[in-house]
């Protein structure tokens, strides 16, 4: 809802961009279990808790669910810090779309 597309960068580092077909910005999750995503399979980490929340998703990072840690974007198009998020936020909110143009 911040207006950025979501890019997650090999050092795991979190980032809002405004090119819509950035390398960074097409993620790939695989489900790992009911509900939960997984963009790299090789970090333990990287397992989110997906959940749909009106017609955004919202990631709950499942190492610190337990903090209520969700994954999130300012309004800048930095990463927001876990601490700092909580459900129902702009920052955390994410709508879904098609990786490749259609048509």
């Amino acid at each position: 809802m911040t207006g950025y597309n979501l890019s997650i960068h090999p050092d795991m580092s979190v980032k809002g961009t405004r090119e819509f077909y950035n390398i960074y910005a097409i993620l790939e999750v695989r489900a790992v279990g009911k509900g939960e995503v997984q963009p790299n399979e090789l970090k333990e980490n990287t397992v989110w808790v997906e959940t749909l929340s009106g017609a955004f998703f919202n990631y709950l990072n499942k190492k610190y669910a337990h903090l209520g840690w969700y994954l999130g974007i300012k309004k800048s198009g930095k990463g927001k810090k876990g601490h700092k998020t909580e459900y129902g936020q702009r920052a955390v909110q994410f709508l879904p779309r098609h990786p490749y143009p259609i048509g």
